[in-house]
């Protein structure tokens, strides 16, 4: 699996570059709306945070700082969610390539991986320019937000293999992680803080394989923190064996994929 991902990085990167050149192929603004998009995002969400709901963040007292907090996990997400639907559906969408060119299956998923990776990345350049205007200051923790997107997407990458695999067998299960996505998003302290949760449920997250992320996202760049040391720790728990797991399930139905789809 490692191998065949190593030997075919430069097709990876190229067609994830190609998927954002052309996502939006035919308008007239093409790759801008890659750009567009998110800073229209966090416009409307400063506005609305802002002026109509004035909802505020805890120990800031900048009138865009919920909004901060809103993207700071928000877009993370977005793109974790990409990652695992599109990713669900690969083998379904792409059989035809996957049946007649010899590439490994597995680097299909990572494509799509990488276009997400690419455009989370592009995300938070503009999260990290407005939280300069919010807070006049840049913070070198600013650094550690790479390696954490890094790994919550290699851990969708993982569960994006496994449910690739799955649903050449069981075509429901895109629809059935499009729903369950939903509420996940919901169960995850992103559009709120966690401290709206009653402290007798708050164990909860010690289960939510996903708030270490966001909730790191948002300590670096809302409150310009070190990520926490437990966080880090889970992270890497989480990133890794889900990955893992993706590999092991790829491995063993193969050869099956490519006589299923």
């Amino acid at each position: 699996m490692l191998r065949s991902l190593f030997n075919y990085k430069k097709y990876i990167i190229r067609n994830a570059i190609g998927e954002l050149k052309y996502r939006y192929a035919g308008s007239a603004l093409g790759f801008f709306w890659n750009l567009i998009n998110p800073i229209l995002q966090i416009l409307v969400y400063t506005f609305v945070f802002s002026n109509i709901m004035r909802a505020k963040m805890a120990g800031i007292e900048t009138p865009g700082g919920f909004s901060l907090y809103l993207c700071s996990g928000l877009f993370a997400w977005i793109s974790f969610n990409e990652c695992l639907i599109r990713g669900a559906n690969t083998y379904i969408e792409s059989s035809t390539y996957i049946k007649k060119l010899p590439i490994p299956i597995e680097v299909f998923v990572a494509q799509r991986t990488c276009s997400s990776l690419l455009n989370c990345l592009t995300n938070y350049v503009l999260i990290f320019v407005y939280a300069f205007i919010l807070m006049g200051k840049v913070s070198l923790n600013w650094l550690f937000v790479l390696p954490i997107l890094c790994l919550f997407l290699l851990m969708g990458f993982g569960l994006a293999l496994f449910l690739a695999a799955i649903n050449t067998v069981f075509r429901d299960t895109v629809h059935i992680v499009n729903v369950f996505m939903l509420i996940w998003m919901w169960a995850t302290p992103i559009v709120y803080a966690i401290e709206i949760i009653p402290e007798n449920f708050r164990f909860i997250m010690k289960f939510n394989i996903a708030y270490p992320f966001i909730h790191a996202l948002q300590q670096i760049i809302v409150f310009g923190g070190m990520p926490d040391y437990s966080d880090m720790i889970k992270m890497c728990f989480f990133a890794v064996p889900c990955f893992v797991i993706g590999c092991i399930t790829t491995h063993f139905s193969r050869s099956d994929i490519r006589d299923l789809i």
